[in-house]
């Protein structure tokens, strides 16, 4: 396979996670359990941060877990090797969403700023080299 080749794969496979996180997005939010539907807010905010980001990462999301919190809202899950962050968007604009991050178990925060630039940073971050 020449260079050519694999940075079309890689390319192809970048924009096949972000049309399936996309799609899984979608299957939750018409979802006929009213119990576990998110909110047309937690649906549509959700769906621009992540519009917003895979336009600022080249379509390079990873392969997140998408699914509704229970509560109107939604998470998305990212996890490599010892690292994780969990997208939480709630129900409501008066409720608060927020970023979490962790490694190792051990070493954890969360992060308040529920924006595109925020979650490009903490994807960056969770794909670091130690």
């Amino acid at each position: 396979m020449s260079i050519y080749e694999v940075s079309i794969h890689n390319d192809l496979n970048k924009r096949a996670n972000y049309h399936l996180a996309m799609e899984a997005l979608n299957e939750i939010v018409t979802t006929e359990d009213d119990e576990f539907r998110p909110t047309l807010y937690a649906f549509e905010t959700t769906k621009v941060l992540l519009s917003e980001t895979v336009i600022a990462l080249d379509y390079d999301i990873g392969d997140p877990y998408i699914a509704p919190d229970g509560d109107g809202g939604i998470c998305i899950d990212w996890n490599k090797d010892t690292r994780m962050i969990r997208l939480v968007v709630k129900a409501a604009p008066d409720k608060r969403g927020y970023i979490y991050h962790e490694e190792n178990k051990t070493d954890y925060n969360v992060s308040y700023g529920l924006n595109s630039g925020n979650l490009c940073y903490w994807l960056q971050w969770l794909n670091m080299h130690e």
